[in-house]
């Protein structure tokens, strides 16, 4: 596996690459920052589980240490709609994670106090995810195909690279499961909506996980269902998933 360092001197190489045809000064005049509103009824559990906010906390000094920002990006925790990307806010909401704690433990996977942080798990992929989103307007990143599942396949690499916990992309894959399980019928808005169907997402996210280290992870095709057929095409899909967005972001990281 990829170490963090490994990562952004990968990025940085492709830095170097692209100022020696595109010379351009990044100024660096904003950071993530995080805002937490006190919990209306109802969602104090919630407010109460990021009462420690260090692994988000952590996660965002990682990113504000190397991207330079042309605005601040707000991480705001309300009570209010999400979570969801507008104009330089990424709006998470209390509720959503009552719903996540809701389908983790109808389906018996919270037990203990520990297994509380599948939660956490769930929030840090979401962010990243809606990080992808607020980089593709900020930098105006070209994006083919639908951003949701390019975003998706932004936060699959950096839970992998940078939080170096790709074994978390197992929770958000499950939750993902879960909740295409409570579908009783398909409507139309399955279909008109951005994102792809809970199904797709699950088995997208299992094949980069699979694809970040084939080797240490080929339990998965037998365990969780991922076909032959797409599993051969994984460590090529990851490898270009983080080719692709380091390049992509390789302009934007601080020297």
């Amino acid at each position: 596996m990829k170490s963090k360092l490994a990562f952004f001197a990968c990025i940085l190489g492709m830095q170097l690459s692209f100022t020696t045809l595109h010379s351009q000064t990044i100024q660096d005049n904003g950071d993530f920052l995080l805002i937490a509103d006190a919990p209306g009824e109802g969602f104090e559990n919630a407010y109460h589980l990021l009462a420690d906010r260090s692994r988000i906390i952590d996660m965002l000094n990682d990113l504000n240490s190397f991207l330079a920002l042309p605005y601040n990006i707000n991480i705001h925790f309300q009570d209010n709609e999400g979570p969801y990307y507008y104009q330089g806010n990424i709006m998470m909401n209390y509720g959503f994670l009552n719903h996540v704690y809701s389908v983790f433990n109808e389906a018996g996977y919270i037990e203990t106090q520990e297994d509380l942080d599948m939660i956490l798990d769930v929030v840090e992929f979401v962010l990243y995810h809606e990080i992808g989103h607020a980089l593709v307007e900020a930098y105006a990143i070209p994006i083919t195909g639908k951003e949701e599942d390019a975003v998706d396949g932004l936060a699959s690499v950096l839970i992998s690279e940078v939080l170096e916990d790709p074994e978390m992309a197992l929770v958000v894959a499950d939750l993902f499961a879960l909740q295409d399980e409570q579908v009783e019928e398909f409507e139309e808005a399955h279909f008109w909506d951005e994102h792809s169907l809970d199904a797709q997402r699950y088995y997208n996210i299992l094949c980069w996980f699979y694809g970040s280290n084939p080797e240490q992870y080929q339990s998965v095709i037998e365990e969780e269902g991922l076909a032959q057929q797409r599993a051969v095409r994984c460590p090529g899909e990851y490898q270009q998933l983080f080719n692709s967005w380091g390049r992509l972001l390789a302009p934007y990281i601080k020297e």
